[in-house]
This record gives C-alpha cells, structure tokens and sequence, in this order.
C-alpha cells in the first residue's frame, strides 16, 4: 500500500559539502516526503529533537534519518527502502553504509558475538563481503540513512537516543 507518509531527518552542522548537497537533490522520495533539519548540537540530543519535531507534526508515519556526511550510491535508496519497510513490514531499516575511517571499510552495522559476564554484550561488524546484497538482520545500526516507523517512539519513553563515547 501507500499508506507511508515519510519526514526526512537531516541533523547538520550548519555547513554541508556541494558533493553532498547535489547527491541529496538526485534521491528519490515516495510522494509528499517533507525534510526536518535540526543543528546538530550533540548528535544524540539533535536526533531526539527531530523526533519529538516529527511527533508533534503528527503527519507522518516514519522517519528517515539522512545524516550530513553520508551519500547513498543509489539514488533509488529512499524508494527502495520505504517499498521494502511495508513489504515486509518492517520497524526499522538502516542501509549499509561504512564508517568515514582509514583502511578497511567497516559497515556501520554489528551482530551480538557474545555475552560478557556482566551481561553487556561484545559486536562485530558485519561482513561487507559476505552481505553484498538482501536483507541482514542486524542488533545495531548507524543512523546515517536509517529510516524508523514512528510508531515506535510512541511506544518508549525519551530520550531515544543516547551515545557515550566505545559504547555500542
């Protein structure tokens, strides 16, 4: 169906690249998408007020989180993403993109590799490699083009997002 109403998200720092900003205006959105900006403050907090900005607008159904440094090779991505959110009735769907790092590219994706006495839990990245194509579930994602159905910050209490520093 096209019941999908989507808002995308953009926390910035006041300056984006032209590189950016042209890749931006070639994706291609489902029908009546609106764009939200936030200056980003701290990442965690800007992303909590784009959320509560969404809520309080109450007229879309899911958020799609395109941070300013982060460019989709597809121009398809956002339609590709929204199809695949209602076909398979999804919650939340992050694309796989990788860490702006030297070296290796690491996806901005991680798996449970076990569970420390403590009861916190140690991840490795996915495998790029092995992943190339489908869907891969996942226990945590970047948020840099990670589209969420609003529904479900309805359900748990704020803040939604919190980030310290080697805390996964």
């Amino acid at each position: 169906g096209n019941d999908m109403k989507l808002l995308v998200a953009i926390p910035h720092r006041n300056f984006v690249s032209m590189f950016w900003a042209r890749a931006l205006r070639t994706l291609k959105f489902p029908e009546g998408t609106g764009f939200i900006t936030s200056v980003e403050y701290v990442l965690d907090v800007t992303r909590d007020m784009l959320v509560y900005e969404a809520l309080q607008d109450g007229r879309a159904s899911h958020l799609l989180f395109i941070d300013d440094d982060v460019v989709p090779l597809d121009p398809e991505a956002p339609l590709k993403m929204a199809q695949l959110m209602e076909s398979e009735n999804m919650g939340i769907l992050s694309a796989l993109y990788f860490a702006k790092k030297p070296g290796r590219k690491v996806p901005a994706a991680w798996c449970r590799a076990f569970q420390k006495p403590n009861g916190t839990w140690m991840y490795n990245p996915v495998d790029p490699d092995r992943e190339k194509t489908g869907i891969v579930q996942i226990h945590a994602a970047g948020l840099g083009f990670c589209m969420i159905d609003l529904g479900i910050f309805k359900s748990l209490e704020p803040p939604w997002f919190y980030w310290k520093k080697n805390r996964l």
